[in-house]
């Protein structure tokens, strides 16, 4: 009997422990704009997200404005050792060309953008799978699908525009990516923002 109870708990030992390491996060990660945060799922796609729209943008060119969207959330050590990935990864890259950019760039844009996003996905992404990314280029002055315009108001700032439309405060900076131009620390009354669809 004595045996018995010494057996039960080193069977279920590893059982608790596989459970846990289900929901474990990768520590502490530094965001796109200098913050600590705990490195869950949703934190790492946020920030992500961020990262590669502001990369998809310095790809395109000067005053381009991009957001990114990830499909699904990552899992825990797909990709590489203590990191998170996705075993499929389905993008959304919605760029802005600038005002009075002519339209015969807008294509070769797109493309070195598109590349740039595929190349950073790759790192997260199973081997052998391939970052299917859907590009779309807006027309000056276009809103993209699903989203709308917020006129800022004395007090606003992105964390709180952010939880009005989102419910969170945690996309600010997605409403920063869609907005070039706009100093997030410096909100004016009367600026006209793009909020885009959430996530």
């Amino acid at each position: 009997m004595r045996l018995i109870l010494l057996l039960v708990p080193l069977i279920l030992m590893p059982l608790a422990l596989c459970s846990c390491m289900q929901d474990r996060t990768e520590g502490l990660i530094t965001t796109y704009d200098g913050k600590f945060v705990v490195g869950t799922a949703e934190a790492v796609t946020d920030d992500l997200t961020h990262r590669w729209a502001a990369q998809a943008r310095d790809a395109a060119g000067p005053e381009w404005g991009a957001v990114v969207t990830i499909h699904g959330t990552p899992a825990y050590s797909l990709v590489q050792p203590d990191e998170f990935g996705w075993s499929q990864m389905q993008l959304d890259l919605v760029l802005s060309p600038p005002r009075g950019a002519p339209v015969e760039g807008n294509a070769a844009a797109a493309e070195r953008a598109a590349a740039e996003l595929k190349s950073v996905a790759n790192y997260r992404i199973a081997l052998g799978a391939v970052p299917q990314i859907t590009t779309t280029v807006l027309k000056t002055g276009e809103l993209p699908p699903g989203a709308t315009v917020y006129t800022v108001v004395e007090g606003d700032t992105l964390a709180t525009i952010s939880a009005a439309f989102y419910g969170t405060t945690q996309f600010w900076r997605r409403i920063a990516d869609a907005n070039r131009g706009v100093a997030p620390g410096d909100l004016k009354a009367g600026i006209e923002l793009v909020i885009p669809a959430k996530p």
